[in-house]
């Protein structure tokens, strides 16, 4: 009986490492196949290795697979008293044709790809030239209509309704008349509702002075997207069926179900603000999310992560082209923006306000921030943050208003600082959802994963390690609806030394 098994040969006792080979037996006939790796004795359990190996565990069905190939086809020629030479020549053979076929499939593969690609992208061009040709017919329309509005204007024949039916029995324009009322070309055009991008675009400019520049980008998001989808959808026609089509189409373009959501939220919210004053459906509101959510750990920087941020300073890189430009400022200014938001748990649009005025003494003569976040201005909330000897240090640098600097540009800088970061190189390993598909990444390193809300991720978990009351971290960031500043009053008490013993905030 021929029998395949992969075991650890013992070479060097002295590495910790063993090379991984596989042997194959028949009577007396041995052969064996190295795979060319090492691995610990630790992780080979069961002729398998453990653990995410799943890569070499194929590379050793591969070689037993090729080895009982090749018994079986010397086998089939009638050979008797094989020697393993013979049996090594009939495996290479194998293992060579084997390759070739996968090396031949993966080709046909690419190349059904690529044809698949050209043509999606001849497809895609041809769509664009249809919609060039239909906005150009839809230009022509709209001049003729004003041609028509203006010769009607101009007309006395044709300005009141009243007179058609005289004229139409004129035998002078009898014949004319009648063939155009046939046509309906003097018919006035049907009222049609403005599409859906269009609401979007008057509310981005009723409400511009309210809103951020991130939320603006955010609704400028919802606006290329719906043109992706449906450039002609209508108000009206947003239903509870639109935006499941939304949701399907968003899922096909890969968008992950966070995002997903978001951009559905985005959109309700364009609803619930045209409510009262368009021709709003109201059946949108029984769309219900239903997409599954991942359940990954909250990604923060640890206490000896975040001192290795604090204490990294980043080489200066000089550009060839701008020979007067150079890395450094703006890095450190990401640097401190970050630190800031780790010590206060403020969102980064918060960051950069003057904060001057809003230090002020509680009864026990410590400094605190009284903050209003921009988020939930509407909702009266009102945080009290205890001033640090850290918070105090990066305020006084600035002289308590840190200059302003765009969230897509902070991010950008803190990835690039961070990147080089011996402490910041652990792999996170997360799975986020499209649609029903789970998407794994399990290579990220933890730097990549920052963000302008890091920081205040980071804050608060700080001060769930250091066991501060859920109301007294509440009072702080700001997380439930308080209308008064007396329903602070109760988080805010001693808040100030409890926050002083977290180690950390102490450095400057």
């Amino acid at each position: 009986m021929a029998t395949c098994t992969p075991f650890l040969r013992k070479v060097n006792t002295s590495k910790s490492e063993q090379p991984l080979n596989v042997i194959f037996r028949h009577g007396k006939v041995e052969l064996v196949v190295p795979t060319g790796y090492q691995i610990e004795p630790k992780i080979f359990k069961n002729g398998r290795v453990v653990g995410d190996r799943s890569p070499l565990n194929d590379l050793v069905n591969d070689i037993c697979n090729d080895l009982m190939s090749a018994y079986t086809q010397i086998c089939d020629r009638g050979v008797i008293g094989f020697d393993k030479h013979e049996l090594r020549e009939e495996y290479e053979r194998v293992k060579t044709t084997r390759l070739a076929k996968e090396k031949r499939d993966q080709f046909e593969k690419r190349t059904n790809v690529l044809e698949h690609t050209s043509t999606t992208i001849k497809s895609k061009l041809a769509e664009e030239d249809i919609q060039e040709r239909i906005r150009d017919l839809e230009q022509q329309l709209a001049a003729q209509r004003q041609q028509t509005k203006s010769l009607i204007e101009q007309s006395d024949t044709l300005e009141r309704p009243k007179n058609f039916i005289t004229l139409s029995k004129d035998p002078l324009y009898a014949q004319t008349f009648n063939e155009v009322m046939g046509r309906k070309t003097l018919k006035k055009p049907e009222q049609t509702a403005d599409l859906f991008v269009t609401y979007v675009q008057r509310m981005l400019e009723t409400r511009k002075n309210s809103l951020g520049k991130a939320t603006i980008r955010g609704y400028q998001s919802i606006v290329n997207l719906l043109n992706r989808y449906d450039a002609n959808l209508k108000l009206q026609d947003v239903n509870r069926e639109a935006l499941y089509g939304l949701e399907a189409h968003m899922i096909s373009e890969g968008i992950l179900n966070p995002s997903i959501e978001n951009y559905i939220t985005k959109v309700k919210s364009i609803l619930n603000y045209w409510a009262d004053d368009a021709p709003v459906n109201p059946n949108y509101k029984k769309y219900k999310f239903q997409l599954p959510m991942a359940d990954n750990d909250v990604v923060y920087l640890e206490d000896h992560e975040l001192r290795a941020f604090m204490g990294y300073q980043k080489p200066l890189k000089k550009y060839a082209h701008q020979p007067n430009r150079t890395s450094g400022p703006d890095y450190e200014r990401t640097k401190d923006i970050m630190v800031f938001m780790c010590a206060t748990g403020l969102r980064i649009s918060d960051a950069f306000q003057d904060f001057k005025p809003l230090v002020k003494k509680n009864a026990q003569g410590q400094e605190e921030l009284h903050v209003t976040p921009v988020k939930t201005i509407k909702k009266g909330i009102r945080c009290v943050i205890p001033v640090t000897p850290l918070v105090k240090m990066i305020l006084r640098k600035y002289d308590y208003k840190i200059p302003m600097m765009e969230d897509f540009y902070f991010i950008q800088l803190l990835r690039e600082f961070a990147q080089d970061i011996p402490e910041l190189q652990t792999e996170v390993i997360r799975g986020e959802y499209c649609g029903k598909e789970l998407i794994r990444d399990e290579r990220t390193k933890k730097w990549q994963y920052l963000g302008s809300h890091s920081g205040r991720r980071t804050f608060i978990n700080y001060c769930f390690q250091q066991a501060l009351s859920i109301p007294k971290i509440q009072g702080m960031t700001g997380h439930i609806e308080v209308q008064t500043l007396m329903k602070y009053a109760n988080k805010t008490d001693n808040l100030g030394a409890e926050v002083q013993k977290i180690p950390l905030f102490q450095l400057i």
